[in-house]
């Protein structure tokens, strides 16, 4: 089963978030006024967002080749989310990144090869799914840079209920991140192929979680 329909809408996502409520909620960056806010938010959409084109045509097909079905919001299902011959590590974390998190991960896409990082919100966690988030971030940005998008980037990371698909463009390896259950937050990293990177990526996630 594909898991794509349409690329987002970045007049509805920047219509949907730019009330200051998320900004003073989730920011990153809580001393950046509502004004500087909106202007990185329509910047980062500019710069990252997929559009239709870019969405199906080099996204899609690596999403579907790595995760196994559309996981949905509210599933407490935390098996199954990748193709046969993909190995799979479940571990509790949120949220989705953080600078250290983030360079760990941008090191396992590195050593597969990714010159691309896709994040691909379900759909289901949204009413209306054309402000579902769907980025591709080029591998050589720095937390810095992807952290810097405005009220965009603080619900992309730091809101919770949003589920996730995290990947790299080799299609050798994911994460999904589930987020809108109601447990606990989970993640689930799988792999085609164990490296050292994803065994440093495994270790630090054991080490976090107690």
């Amino acid at each position: 089963m594909s898991m794509c329909n349409r690329a987002m809408d970045k007049i509805k996502c920047l219509q949907a978030y730019s009330d200051e409520y998320y900004r003073l909620m989730f920011g990153i960056h809580p001393e950046m006024d509502a004004e500087t806010s909106l202007k990185k938010a329509m910047v980062f959409l500019d710069h990252y967002a997929m559009d239709d084109d870019v969405y199906k045509r080099l996204c899609c097909p690596v999403m579907n080749k790595v995760f196994s079905l559309p996981m949905n919001c509210h599933n407490e299902e935390i098996t199954g989310a990748f193709h046969d011959g993909f190995q799979q590590f479940a571990y509790n974390s949120s949220p989705m990144l953080w600078s250290e998190k983030f360079e760990l991960i941008r090191s396992i896409a590195v050593s597969f090869g990714d010159n691309s990082l896709f994040v691909v919100e379900d759909e289901g966690c949204e009413e209306d799914p054309d402000v579902a988030f769907k980025f591709m971030f080029p591998i050589h940005l720095t937390w810095e840079e992807i952290s810097d998008g405005g009220f965009i980037s603080d619900v992309l990371f730091n809101m919770f209920h949003n589920d996730y698909y995290l990947f790299g463009n080799s299609g050798n390896w994911g994460i999904w991140c589930n987020y809108d259950n109601p447990r606990e937050d989970i993640e689930i990293l799988g792999y085609n192929n164990i490296n050292k990177e994803i065994q440093v990526y495994k270790n630090w996630c054991i080490s976090n979680q107690q």
